[in-house]
């Protein structure tokens, strides 16, 4: 079984908890597009790797108009992909202009099935790549050298407490992009983050130290949202 590789940094920011260690995902290769119809092929398959490349292609551009299409896309065992939007806030709805107070859009990736956070938690195997060194331990220096990088912590609690759970609060590189989620418990639903975003699964971008509060609303003879396909408000 594939092992997921990692790097031990000590934060020495005085974001976050300074002078801890940490574990940071490694990455050894991005595979492009065609490496991937490629490595398909060598998968027992009798498609060549220009005809699996071809509906890959074809498969990019479907779910990229279905997303612009206000749709979600589920690839079973992967990811359910969907849109979150960065918006300023106004005194109003009346007052509220898309073009003045949308700043963007994004894509939302959210694991589902075998790769859902719930099942990796349970699956995943971990693999060190090199030892951390004690010379840059005292040094205080990641141990893949460099400058140490700037650390903000990410909070998330629900409102109430009983309403739902939260996910993807932690430490973060500064300018990462964390993927959280709001799911509701039986009798609620969720009704939006703190900062006045309505998707329950959403990205952030970590520039500082954040606090977000997934607010939940009690829900008269419901149940609560399915945790692999948050709605939108």
């Amino acid at each position: 079984m594939a092992s997921i590789k990692f790097k031990i940094y000590k934060n020495n920011s005085s974001a976050g908890k300074m002078g801890k260690f940490y574990a940071r995902a490694y990455h050894d290769e991005t595979i492009t597009l065609e490496e991937l119809a490629e490595h398909m092929s060598l998968h027992n398959t009798p498609y060549s790797k220009g005809t699996i490349h071809g509906v890959l292609k074809d498969m990019v551009a479907c779910v990229r108009e279905l997303l612009l299409d206000s749709k979600k896309v589920k690839l079973d065992n992967l990811a359910i992909f969907s849109l979150g939007l960065t918006s300023k806030p106004a005194d109003s709805p009346q007052e509220f202009s898309a073009a003045t107070h949308i700043l963007k859009a994004y894509i939302n990736a959210m694991g589902t099935g075998e790769i859902a956070k719930k099942q990796l938690d349970v699956a995943a195997r971990f693999k060190e790549v090199g030892e951390y060194s004690r010379e840059e331990a005292s040094m205080g220096t990641p141990s893949e050298g460099g400058n140490t990088p700037t650390m903000y912590t990410l909070s998330l609690t629900a409102s109430p407490a009983e309403g739902g759970n939260v996910s993807g609060a932690g430490t973060y590189e500064a300018g990462a992009s964390v993927s959280i989620q709001a799911t509701a418990n039986s009798g609620y639903t969720f009704t939006r983050w703190s900062d006045g975003d309505t998707n329950a699964s959403r990205s952030v971008t970590v520039n500082n130290d954040l606090t977000l509060t997934a607010e939940f609303t009690a829900a008269s003879g419901g149940g609560g949202t399915d945790p692999e396909e948050p709605p939108f408000s």
